[in-house]
């Protein structure tokens, strides 16, 4: 998908040889240090394991099966520890975050109200699960939504609103996903919305 719109990406994988908190953070607060400026639109996608505790309802994407990296660190990662950059007063770049993973929706939290945008594409509403990886996931959904817009001559660009549209109406879509402002809290729906366009050559 990346490649359609010419945008720079790069990839970090979370593992049980690292602390996985610290191994998000990192890469989220260098991709931060890297690429923030006001003319800029930070992305950020998540896809895997997705989990809450009934303790406190936070979401934390976890690592995968095997050895636990110190006897009193589990292999998990907490979003709202390792969106803080995002969230940061001093960021300049409009956000979008996509998460594709089981209680992707428990992120949305909501903050104090930013001049900019701050949005978040959570595969399946708080307390829910999402198919698993496949022809019927999200990520696949995705991918073929996005073709679709930019196949219709869409090459000037559409909203995440009209992103959130078709991936409700897709066929291979099993949950709904929904589409949160992170700056607002419980709001979903806001006038202003990232706009998401190929980069010119």
């Amino acid at each position: 998908m990346t490649g359609s719109f010419k945008y720079n990406c790069s990839e970090a994988r979370l593992s049980t040889q690292e602390n996985p908190q610290i191994a998000l953070n990192r890469a989220i607060r260098e991709h931060v240090d890297e690429w923030d400026d006001a003319k800029t639109l930070l992305m950020f996608y998540y896809t895997g394991h997705g989990m809450v505790k009934e303790s406190d309802r936070r979401l934390q994407f976890y690592a995968g099966p095997g050895r636990r990296v110190k006897s009193h660190c589990e292999p998990k990662a907490y979003w709202d520890e390792a969106e803080m950059p995002l969230l940061n007063s001093r960021t300049m770049s409009d956000t979008l975050v996509f998460l594709d993973c089981c209680f992707a929706g428990n992120a949305q939290k909501g903050h104090v109200n930013k001049p900019r945008i701050y949005e978040l594409l959570a595969a399946a509403p708080p307390e829910e699960s999402t198919p698993a990886p496949g022809p019927r996931s999200f990520t696949n959904s995705l991918i073929n939504c996005v073709a679709e817009l930019l196949g219709g001559g869409a090459e000037w660009g559409f909203s995440t609103n009209k992103l959130l549209a078709r991936l409700g109406r897709h066929r291979s879509a099993l949950q709904t996903p929904v589409l949160y402002n992170q700056l607002h809290k419980y709001e979903q729906c806001t006038e202003r919305h990232v706009r998401l366009a190929p980069l010119e050559t």
